[in-house]
């Protein structure tokens, strides 16, 4: 594991990049936060993971780093004042993750019987949020978002 220190690094600058909408798009890349989202994202699609220095030795941070998913990514441990330049969350676990945004094509989509949503232009991200975990409750199958809806 490599240490950081310093807010000038490449993944720390990468990672910050990340919070913009554009950037994500471009790199085709997005900013996990939180042990259990990064545990249950798919083998393969995580690409780093940032550690605070703080939260290095915590017994939830050290069993992530055992799944077999992130025993071969790039992890790094970085400074709690730098880390602080990359953490959105008020009370956060002090894991990111680097991931690789899926790449869905309509023909990649097989439909079945159930209900699906089309959300065209939310704007809000709460919003998103709260459509989105209301749909997984009410046992929706599907979530189609169109152009000029908040990156989820």
């Amino acid at each position: 594991m490599e240490f950081i220190q310093s807010k000038d690094n490449k993944t720390i600058k990468h990672i910050i990049a990340l919070g913009q909408r554009k950037n994500r798009q471009k790199s085709g890349e997005y900013i996990v936060e939180g042990i259990r989202s990064i545990r249950d994202i798919a083998m393969g699609a995580i690409k780093t993971v940032v550690i605070r220095e703080s939260k290095s030795q915590d017994k939830n941070v050290l069993d992530l780093l055992t799944l077999d998913s992130i025993q071969a990514v790039p992890t790094y441990i970085v400074q709690d004042p730098v880390f602080d330049k990359i953490d959105n969350t008020v009370n956060g676990q002090g894991v990111v993750a680097i991931v690789s945004k899926p790449k869905h094509n309509i023909e990649s989509v097989s439909i079945e019987d159930g209900l699906y949503i089309t959300l065209d232009g939310v704007q809000d991200p709460g919003n998103l949020g709260t459509i989105i975990r209301t749909a997984v409750a009410a046992g929706v199958k599907g979530i189609f978002l169109m152009k000029g809806t908040v990156d989820p």
